[in-house]
């Protein structure tokens, strides 16, 4: 089960929402080859989407990867 905390929300102007969230899951599929670990994960994400007459124009999601290879014990310390 994911789980989803807002964090912040922004709305610069009327068209424009931007959110922030903190989400939390385990990893029980396939991610980019990697097999399920069975981990526990938590991302910090960032969406910023655009409105026009009323419908979703576009969404951009941004959130850091190497953190989520981290956490799944793919990629070390650096």
């Amino acid at each position: 089960m994911t789980q989803f905390e807002v964090r912040h929300e922004f709305s610069p102007r009327d068209d424009v929402a931007i959110v922030e969230f903190t989400a939390r899951g385990t990893h029980e599929g396939e991610l980019e080859g990697i097999a399920p670990t069975g981990k526990r994960v938590e991302i910090f994400v960032c969406n910023v989407v655009e409105a026009r007459d009323g419908k979703i124009l576009r969404e951009r999601e941004y959130f850091d990867a190497l953190s989520i290879m981290r956490q799944l014990g793919v990629m070390g310390e650096d």
